[in-house]
């Protein structure tokens, strides 16, 4: 997956969550695309999402958690 999917991918779950749930539609991101992500510049994918900083450290918990998890969707 490119950066630019993934960036895209960032900008949509980021920006069309609803209120109280941004921070929460992160984590997916990480869990869904760990192997994607590896090797990744996360602040560029940010930038290019138009999302706040925090977004970096919640895709990093998102891939710390990859291994123990299963995403649902």
């Amino acid at each position: 997956m490119r950066a630019s999917e993934l960036s895209a991918e960032l900008r949509r779950l980021h920006h069309g969550a609803a209120a109280g749930e941004m921070v929460t539609n992160i984590h997916p991101i990480g869990i869904r695309f760990a192997d994607h992500l590896s090797g990744q510049a996360l602040r560029d994918l940010r930038l290019e999402a138009d999302a706040p900083v925090s977004c970096v450290a919640e895709i990093h918990k998102g891939i710390r958690l990859a291994p123990h998890v299963m995403a649902r969707s």
